[in-house]
């Protein structure tokens, strides 16, 4: 006599199989896991012994329910690392906005005008933003007076002063945190007030003579990310 064979509940399977797999994958599979456990139980008791698998959705329970609390603080310290480095980037990316603008003034109270790069609206990686930088690092200004204090970085995608070749050589750019240029608007007919499209959007700045602006971890301008010397 051939004995009947009761089928497995898919569900108590694939809790199982979330389970496992969370040993390595953590929260990611161990929730479906838990959730696929929860019901497989409920369906196999409401199936009043048609359905195999009791065991099978407890194990995965047990596997999913563990691995994700074991992943979970793992999780949370990624994240408040990633927080910590975007803070960090900020406040570099802000030091070197902070840097540029006091250069600036510091040429302008030395020689009584701003620097004349060939341009009043410029980035800091073309050649009117490089003319500026060697005017504020001291071998473009007649006096050869050092107005600009910023760390040189390695590579541009870790932001600072890069150098062709080291200092000494002639500049490539000045970057932010992020590895983009910095946005420059000079005062060119001193009047103090500053007219400029920004992020598609006119913008007019009273009582400055210098804006900087980076355009952040996104790489977009006028994005509330942005990092700039002016509200």
């Amino acid at each position: 006599m051939e004995v009947e064979r009761k089928p497995w509940s898919g569900l108590a399977i694939a809790s199982l199989t979330g389970g496992v797999l969370s040993l390595w994958l953590g929260f990611l599979t161990g929730i479906p896991a838990v959730i696929c456990g929860h019901l497989g139980r409920a369906r196999i008791r409401k199936s009043g012994g048609e359905l195999r698998g009791k065991g099978m959705a407890l194990s995965g329970l047990i596997l999913g329910y563990g691995m994700t609390v074991l992943s979970m603080p793992v999780v949370f310290s990624f994240s408040a690392a990633k927080v910590a480095i975007k803070k960090a980037q900020t406040l570099q990316t802000k030091t070197y906005t902070v840097a540029t603008t006091s250069a600036v003034e510091q040429f302008y109270q030395e020689y009584s005008k701003l620097p004349e790069p060939g341009g009043n609206d410029f980035n800091t990686e073309g050649p009117a933003g490089r003319k500026l930088l060697d005017m504020l690092l001291g071998p473009g200004n007649p006096r050869g007076v050092h107005f600009l204090s910023v760390e040189t970085g390695k590579t541009r995608k870790k932001g600072g002063l890069i150098y062709e070749s080291g200092m000494g050589s002639p500049v490539v750019g000045l970057f932010d945190a992020w590895g983009n240029p910095f946005r420059v608007i000079l005062d060119d007919d001193f009047d103090e007030v500053l007219r400029f499209t920004y992020g598609g959007k006119p913008e007019v700045v009273h009582g400055r003579r210098v804006l900087v602006a980076s355009k952040g971890p996104d790489g977009i301008e006028g994005t509330k990310d942005d990092v700039r010397t002016w509200e």
